[in-house]
Parts: C-alpha cells; structure tokens; sequence
C-alpha cells in the first residue's frame, strides 16, 4: 500500500510541474519579449535593420529553450510511464498465494524393511501443502530431498491435481525404498540419540498473474523412542530378533521438526 501511494504522489507532482511550467510560458514569453524590445537601444531609434538583427538573436536563442523544454517533456512523459509500469508490476506482485510445507509427527514412516545383502527399507512420507493467503495457487508441486552426514538422495516430484484455492490445503506423499547403501547410513544416524538426517521440502507455485515463486523448509529427523531404535538397529546389524520385532506389519514413525533458520520465500 506504501509503494503505491508514493507511486501515485510521483505521478502527481510530474504532472503538476509540467503544468506549471507549460502555463508560465504563456505569461512569461509575452513579459520577456516587451522588456528586450524597450531594452534596446536600436529599437528606439530609427535603426530597424539593427532591432530586427536583434530581436532575431532573441528569437534564435528562444528557440534553444523551447527545444530544451521539449526535451523536458519528453523525459518528464518517460518518468510518468516508468512510475506507471513500477506501480503496476508492485501491485501484481503484492497479490500473491503464500504455500507452506508441514510435516507432522508419524508423518515420516519407515517400513517393510528387507536385511542381509539385500538390505533395503520402505519410506512414506506425507507433507501438507497449505496456503496462508486468499489468493489461488496454480501449478503447484513439491520436492525434497533426504540428506544423511554424507549423501542426498532426491525424492520424486509431486504436483497437485488442482489449485489451491483462498486458505485450503492438500497432502501429498512421497513413496519409494532405500537402498543398502542408503538405508545403512540412515540407520546408522537414526539409531543414534544424538545424531538426526534432514529433509528438505521445496514448494513451487504460481499466482493468477503468471508470476512463480517458491517456498522451502527444513525438517530434522530423529528417532527419539528406544523402542524403535531397536527395530530399526535390528535391520542394520542383521539381528536374529529382526522378524520379532517387525512382525504385523510393523513401521518406525519418525520425530520432525524444523530446522533453525530453514525457512525460504522467494519469487522465481
């Protein structure tokens, strides 16, 4: 609203100047003209030849200011349209849908897990999208990324069937399996108390007026219950107690929270 209101003073105070200078020519111009003519000592006497020689100089010289004046003009149009322009990309940008990324409690899963060479384990992952605003929210879709101490493993892209529309929200998820090599270097963080892997989550989104922007955010996940830390260390050492402690189907629902500072808002 600021940036408007100076936007529309700007546009005002160039035209009240052009006003201004456009209508003190029409007094000023006549006034000028009058004292050079008296001032001039030819123009008094019967030397014509020489007042009109005069009187020409003048004129030319007028000429160079009313070339200046249009150059003035000119720059003052060129000042008005370039307010214009500024005011209306302000305003397209200020009406924008603002998405977020959540991930709750249990909303991290790990599950079906396999050991021996073989070794893998089964995630699924649930993010809500919401949108904090009023205005809709076309084309929107999410990433993220599940990062351990040493590797980043890129999660397949989702997108949403239809727009979010005023304060509503949808969820999506993430499902797929981890490798040996990327399921030992998960468990070995989760089945520490002290250590966490992250995930990043990036939202990408556009406004009615075509403009595109994108939100990300961090979350930090943590194993924190004993109990499951021990179905998850039964997968990574091969335990003989692995069947127990996965039987019925049995998964491992991660702790999230968001990590310090993580969160991002910008225009694409």
């Amino acid at each position: 609203m600021s940036k408007q209101r100076g936007s529309l003073a700007t546009i005002a105070l160039v035209f009240l100047a052009a006003i201004l200078i456009w209508s003190s020519t029409l007094v000023a111009v006549p006034f000028l003209s009058t004292k050079l003519t008296e001032s001039l000592e030819e123009c008094k006497s019967e030397e014509q030849t020489q007042c009109t020689e005069k009187i020409s100089l003048y004129g030319a010289t007028g000429d160079m200011f009313g070339a200046a004046t249009s150059l003035f003009s000119g720059l003052a149009l060129f000042a008005v349209a370039f307010t214009l322009a500024q005011d209306l990309r302000a305003r397209s940008e200020s009406r924008k849908p603002f998405l977020i990324a959540s991930l709750e409690q249990e909303d991290f899963i790990l599950h079906d897990p396999k050991i021996g060479q073989s070794k893998s384990i089964s995630y699924f992952i649930t993010v809500k999208i919401s949108n904090q605003t009023t205005d809709a929210a076309l084309n929107v879709s999410a990433k993220a990324n599940l990062v351990t101490s040493s590797t980043s493993k890129p999660l397949a892209g989702l997108h949403l069937q239809q727009p979010l529309n005023g304060t509503s929200s949808e969820s999506i998820t993430f499902r797929g399996n981890l490798d040996a090599s990327e399921t030992m270097q998960l468990l070995d963080i989760l089945t520490d108390a002290n250590k966490h892997a992250t995930l990043a989550i990036e939202v990408n989104y556009a406004s009615l007026e075509s403009i595109s922007w994108k939100t990300s955010v961090t979350y930090e996940l943590r194993c924190e219950n004993s109990g499951q830390r021990d179905k998850l260390n039964s997968v990574r050492s091969d335990s003989e107690h692995y069947l127990d402690l996965w039987r019925n189907d049995a998964a491992v629902a991660l702790d999230t929270s968001v990590k310090d500072n993580s969160w991002s808002h910008s225009k694409i």
